[in-house]
């Protein structure tokens, strides 16, 4: 290990010992799962480590955390719809914090409260919550002081609407059990020596990353595909010229489909969670989880359309046909149950750009 790589890691282990909590409670803040909750926790912590050798206290390095952390948690926006298993999943998250009854109720009073805030507004909460200032959360979420102080005062009046709430007191002592709570579970917590080693050997990628490379993997398989189609469905091997046009109708979607998806790639590229600021960073996740679920709503019928097409070109063919029916009847069952998540999803994100 290098000279620079050792003060890295020494660096590292030194502002995770200090900050510690108050990375835990924000990736807490935005989970609903445990697993969830250890992939925003990875995320933070890869970010923090890939931006600490640049980071030049241009800003304080409370302020620099808090952009890091947020930003990590916002960047990949993910989908709400649970499968009926959300209250599973939460009761599992919430069993990593509270010992004693009373502590895990105003923590998960906490947690319900928040998870009704949109991205930024959460995060303004969360900031507001430990004691970050006007100026500070500002400069996190890319906002004016007047602006936030706004915000802020809308957020608190919607969570006075609710019909489980707290005063201000109650949310912040709410606030610092969660850290503490979750620095003293030994499933929640971070073990800095044994992450800071992990760091340096291996090369880790985030969840965004992971997404990213999902996109490229898309568009190479797509863009593959194009030429096949045009080979498989060939004038040559089916003379029918209803076959040719077929062809190019897959080709098409294929080729569509990969130069939208190596634009994702790009676009997704763009996010620096290290720099950026978190109102940057949230905007742009809605925006490519958007055009995701627009472009999905478009080329799935797009693509029922060749396969309606092909079954009526191979409509003598009864195996075909077979295959083709039964293969619809289940797309319709599930098709039913994606549109109503995806309705659900689409509200969402756009009710948080307005």
């Amino acid at each position: 290990m290098s000279a620079d790589e050792a003060e890295l890691e020494r660096r590292f282990i030194e502002v995770i010992e200090r900050e510690e909590k108050t990375i835990l409670s924000i990736c807490f803040s935005y989970a609903c799962s445990v697993a969830e909750y250890e992939d925003l926790r990875q995320d933070a912590l890869i970010n923090i480590w890939r931006g600490l050798a640049q980071f030049r206290e241009q800003s304080s390095l409370k302020t620099w955390i808090y952009r890091v952390t947020l930003n990590s948690c916002v960047s990949t926006i993910r989908k709400q719809s649970r499968f009926g298993k959300e209250s599973e999943s939460l009761d599992k998250l919430y069993n990593l914090v509270g010992e004693n009854p009373e502590e895990r109720e105003r923590i998960e009073t906490l947690h319900v409260l928040v998870g009704t805030l949109g991205a930024e507004d959460k995060a303004i909460m969360l900031m507001w919550l430990d004691d970050a200032s006007y100026e500070d959360i500002s400069e996190v979420l890319g906002l004016t002081k007047n602006t936030v102080a706004t915000r802020l005062h809308r957020i608190k009046e919607k969570l006075a609407k609710n019909t489980v709430t707290m005063n201000a007191d109650d949310l912040k002592t709410a606030w610092r059990d969660t850290g503490s709570s979750l620095d003293r579970n030994e499933m929640a917590k971070i073990v800095v020596e044994q992450v800071a080693g992990e760091m340096r050997k291996s090369r880790n990628r985030t969840s965004l990353d992971n997404m990213r490379n999902d996109y490229r993997r898309f568009a190479v398989f797509a863009a593959v595909m194009c030429p096949v189609s045009l080979m498989i469905f060939n004038s040559s091997i089916f003379p029918d010229l209803q076959m040719a046009f077929l062809s190019i109708a897959f080709a098409v979607f294929f080729a569509i489909t990969a130069a939208i998806d190596f634009s994702f790639y790009r676009g997704l590229g763009k996010i620096d969670c290290n720099t950026m600021t978190v109102r940057e960073v949230a905007e742009r996740a809605r925006h490519f989880r958007k055009r995701h679920l627009q472009v999905e709503l478009l080329l799935i019928p797009f693509a029922l359309a060749i396969v309606g097409w092909l079954a009526y070109l191979e409509r003598d063919d009864q195996y075909m046909i077979a295959g083709i029916v039964t293969g619809g009847i289940v797309g319709g069952i599930f098709g039913v149950r994606f549109f109503l998540k995806f309705m659900k999803e689409y509200k969402e994100l756009s009710r948080e750009d307005d």
